[in-house]
C-alpha cells in the first residue's frame, strides 16, 4: 500500500440548512427541547 498527500488549493464551505440531527434521523423529530431550568432540575433529582 502507497501512501500519497495531496495538497488542496482552496477549500469551501458552504451552509447547508436542510442538513440537520433531526433530518439525518439521529434526533427523533417530536422530540421535546428542555428548558434550561427544566434540566437543572432533572440533574439535580
Amino acid at each position: 500500500m502507497n501512501l500519497t498527500m495531496n495538497q488542496l488549493d482552496e477549500v469551501v464551505i458552504r451552509s447547508y440548512n436542510i442538513i440537520n440531527a433531526v433530518s439525518l434521523g439521529i434526533i427523533p423529530a417530536d422530540q421535546r427541547a428542555h428548558a434550561e431550568a427544566e434540566r437543572k432540575y432533572a440533574a439535580a433529582s
